[in-house]
Formats: C-alpha cells, structure tokens, sequence
C-alpha cells in the first residue's frame, strides 16, 4: 500500500463518517490517519521514489498526422501501470504547425513539429512528431487540366461511404502537393467515389500517388494500387470501378524527418525554467543529468 491509496481510503472514510456518524467519529478517524501517514511517511516516499526510478512514459503514436483544424488526443501509456499519476502535459517546438489544447493536439497549418510529453512524475518524458496536411481543398482553376479515378474505396473493412467520408478522406498527391480530393457520388442508388486529379499539362510523367487521411486514428495510409501515371484520361467507371483497399498490410505514410538534435529540450531555454512553480529541481532534468 503506498501513500496514494491511503489518501483515497482517507478520503472515502471521511466522507462516510460525516454522512453518518457526526464530528466526534470523524476526529478520532482524522488522528488515526495523521498517526499512520506520519509514523511510516519515509517508508512511502522511498517507496515512491524506487518505484518512479523504474517509471517510463512512452507516446503510442510516432507521427501524428493532422489536416488543419483537426484534432486527436495522443495516446500516452506508463509502465508500470499503478504508477501514482499519470497525468501529462505538452509542448511543442512551433505551436504555427500544431499546437496542444485539452490534452489532444490541434493542427495549425503544414508542416513538421516536434511534441513533447512530460509526466508530472520526476523526469518521466517522451517525443513524437506532429505532420499536418496541406489544406484539404483543390482549387480547379489552378490546373487547367485533369484526369478522373472512378473507384469503390474500403478502409481496413469499412466501405466508404456519404456517411463516413469525412473520417476516410482519399487524396491525391504529386509529391507532397495535394492535386485532388476525392468526392462521394451517387448514381441510380449506387455510392462511388469520383477523385478529379489537377495537372498543369495534359499529360506528363508526373506520379500520383493515392492516400487516405483516417482522421480518426491521426495516420494517413498508401493505398496499394501504387501511384498512378498522370495521363489525362479516366480509370475505373461507374459499371467497373477502381478498387480502391486499404488492409493490414497497407503502408504507413511518413513525412520525411530530419535527424533529430542533440538538445533533449531544443525548444526550452533556461529562461523558461522560471515558469515552472517551484526550483530547479521541479523541472525535468536532462539525460545527462540522470
């Protein structure tokens, strides 16, 4: 039993004590738990302190893929479990590409940050990477020229549909460059999807490649039909459409990442040591210093 559960038990004990039985058997329960927490105090702080030199915090996500404005809470896991808090809080090396409200990461606009987790436990602390999208719009005009897939798209088993497209959004990529999103239609009762991919000549050598944003799971997925010659023609019709699947094997998406740097905490000088209550000894110490 650690310090912790015996709070909880205080806790819960009072509350019981004062709904039934009045202020005298509360004081006698209140002189009881101060003998206890002060008689074996040290015990439980080394308990703690053994406990928390084993801790680790690891982030269940590497890349967090985001379209502007979207958000998605970041998995966080502690090993051990029964750690005393598990309690969290981020920052992130340029809050212009993604920032951190209510514990979920929020994209901003394109581009690659880092994030970092720290646990409010000792020195406990864990780095992802934040990848938001380019905006997901394309504007027609842009390109005076296109091709068109014509395509049944299923998701990991799910079908994609009017009513699930905005959590399955497949686009269209010369590069990194967003050259067509795709669009669910609807003929003689029949669902498709129609993707409208933008080039600037009728035909070129350029390639491209089809993915799919699952907004929910923050990933984006490479469908395995491979990339696509831009032709200026069409692929797939309505009577025979492309078929679009993403399955256990499909691959993963990952921006390209620079190697990262040295500095543990690039984005945290020792002026920013001051906003952080209390000394030195409360902010996370660097691995240097474990």
């Amino acid at each position: 039993m650690n310090k912790m559960k015996i709070l909880y038990q205080w806790h819960a004990a009072r509350d019981s004590v004062l709904r039934h039985g009045g202020a005298q058997p509360f004081f006698i329960l209140l002189f009881f738990y101060s003998f206890i927490l002060s008689s074996c105090g040290d015990f439980f702080e080394l308990e703690t302190q053994e406990a928390l030199k084993a801790a680790k915090i690891t982030i269940g996500q590497h890349v967090v893929a985001l379209a502007p404005g979207d958000a998605y809470k970041v998995p966080v896991s502690f090993t051990p479990a029964d750690v005393p808090t598990t309690s969290v809080f981020w920052l992130t090396e340029n809050d212009e590409v993604a920032t951190v409200r209510n514990d979920s990461v929020v994209g901003v606009a394109e581009g690659l940050t880092r994030l970092f987790a720290f646990s409010v436990l000792d020195n406990l602390r864990d780095t992802c990477y934040a990848y938001v999208l380019p905006p997901l719009e394309v504007i027609a005009g842009r390109y005076p020229y296109d091709m068109v897939v014509y395509a049944d798209v299923d998701v990991h088993g799910t079908r994609l549909t009017q009513a699930n497209a905005t959590d399955y959004r497949v686009i269209a990529f010369v590069g990194n460059q967003v050259r067509g999103i795709g669009q669910m239609r609807q003929h003689n009762g029949k669902e498709y999807m129609e993707l409208r991919v933008w080039g600037p000549a009728p035909t070129s050598d350029e390639q491209v490649e089809l993915r799919c944003y699952l907004a929910k799971a923050a990933r984006i997925e490479v469908f395995a039909t491979g990339s696509l010659t831009f032709d200026g023609l069409q692929h797939g019709s309505l009577k025979h459409p492309l078929q679009l699947v993403l399955d256990d094997k499909a691959k993963v998406y990952l921006p390209e990442i620079e190697e990262e740097t040295t500095d543990d905490n690039p984005i945290i000088d020792d002026g920013d040591k001051a906003e952080f209550e209390g000394d030195d000894s409360d902010f996370p110490a660097d691995d240097d210093d474990e």
